[in-house]
């Protein structure tokens, strides 16, 4: 049972710790009005977070059963989402970013910068070379 109450521990601090906007504003209101008002500040934060799970939790309930009987097209429907959608999203996004850097090195002042630092890192690994025996 520890070992259950441990991994819960450790998925809270997981989803709850990543530094977002609430962070942000908790960290303000302790910089600018103290402790004590952060501290109701991380209260009504715990709240609101509380009731989500509750509604999570209740609606869950609810809708599981209705799930399970279109559980097969949806698997399908996932995979189609997971194993082509995004991972088109993601393939466009890096040939999207290959291009703009592309263009900022196919430039004049990117052909420059590229021969300086492509020159100098030459240099650098013969100046390695003769001084490692």
């Amino acid at each position: 049972m520890l070992d259950a109450l441990l991994a819960g521990v450790i998925a809270g601090y997981a989803i709850a710790i990543p530094v977002g906007a609430i962070a942000a504003l908790l960290i303000t209101l302790g910089a600018q009005h103290g402790a004590r008002i952060a501290a109701g500040g991380a209260f009504g934060a715990a709240t609101v977070d509380g009731v989500y799970a509750t509604i999570a939790v209740t609606a869950g309930a609810v809708i599981a059963p209705l799930i399970a009987q279109v559980e097969e097209p949806l698997r399908w429907v996932s995979v189609a989402v997971l194993a082509f959608a995004a991972s088109l999203s993601w393939q466009l996004l890096l040939t999207t970013a290959g291009s703009l850097v592309g263009r900022v090195l196919t430039g004049p002042t990117g052909a420059r910068v590229t021969a300086l630092v492509g020159g100098a890192l030459v240099i650098a690994l013969a100046v390695r070379a003769a001084l490692v025996p």
